[in-house]
């Protein structure tokens, strides 16, 4: 009854619900004409009638001021006016908290997963420049291996080189000289022939200056 409370709170799922008030006049309650407004609901009052109950349904939560006048004749002189506030309270995924909560839990898991991303990204990074200063100082010590190696052989080969022209030049004669040059000519290290041949001719052009 509207006369026994000032105050209602209902849970988001009694969002339908019915008010009833009676008027003073209880000996001639036929006379008894009642109208009233759901502040928040109703934009206009209801025509004055003897129904004595408020009804709503489906209602979303929110607050709102029941107002009801009751009247001694249909059109006669207002009673005082009563007013009962209604609260109903929304579901907890519908209040401010919860949203406030949401939203910050959104931006977290977003700045969460962008960390995540660029710690990703520099430790493949780290990872790739290692792996990049590891190979290039494998291609740099084969590098100097393959130096190595090349300039052991060219000093083997000039050493072969000096011991061919040291017998050579031990040579008696001219006809022992050509000998020796042959047979290096015909020898298993082709790789001087360009060698012999150019000894050959200075040797030739000597032998004609004579």
């Amino acid at each position: 009854s509207i006369d026994r409370t000032e105050r209602i709170i209902l849970d988001y799922r009694q969002n339908s619900f019915s008010v009833g008030f009676n008027a003073i006049n209880y000996s001639n309650t036929d006379k008894n004409y009642y109208t009233w407004k759901l502040e928040g609901f109703d934009k206009e009052w209801t025509p004055p009638d003897k129904l004595n109950t408020a009804i709503y349904t489906n209602l979303e939560p929110g607050n709102y001021t029941l107002h009801v006048k009751a009247f001694l004749e249909k059109y006669g002189q207002s009673l005082n006016p009563r007013t009962i506030n209604i609260e109903i309270v929304p579901p907890f995924w519908k209040t401010s908290s919860f949203k406030v909560i949401s939203i910050a839990s959104i931006i977290l898991i977003v700045v969460l997963i962008y960390y995540i991303r660029i710690t990703t990204l520099q430790r493949q990074k780290r990872i790739l420049e290692s792996k990049v200063k590891e190979r290039t100082t494998e291609i740099n010590e084969k590098n100097k291996i393959d130096r190595d190696d090349v300039f052991k052989e060219f000093i083997a080969h000039l050493k072969n080189i000096t011991g061919e022209v040291k017998e050579i030049s031990q040579a008696d004669t001219l006809k022992d000289l050509s000998v020796k040059i042959d047979a290096y000519q015909k020898g298993d290290a082709p790789v001087y022939e360009s060698i012999f041949n150019a000894l050959k001719q200075v040797l030739f052009n000597w032998v004609r200056g004579v």
